[in-house]
């Protein structure tokens, strides 16, 4: 999985390019039953609004920093 919660992120596209930066609150990684593909979304907090997008719809701006 290329983010964690925390992570800050762009939902990619030029539709949203104006929807400024968000956090990730949740990583999922899901699996269709039918034809047994397994894909990850990522749902992230950008502005007042929650979005759930494909990993794929978004770019990593800065990644959280954990302590050991």
């Amino acid at each position: 999985m290329k983010f964690v919660p925390g992570d800050l992120v762009r939902v990619r596209g030029p539709t949203w390019s104006d929807t400024g930066i968000g956090i990730v609150m949740e990583v999922k990684s899901l699996l269709h039953h039918e034809t047994g593909y397994e894909y990850v979304v990522v749902t992230a907090r950008v502005g007042d609004e929650t979005h759930t997008f494909s990993e794929e719809d978004f770019e990593l701006v800065n990644k959280i920093e954990r302590e050991k």
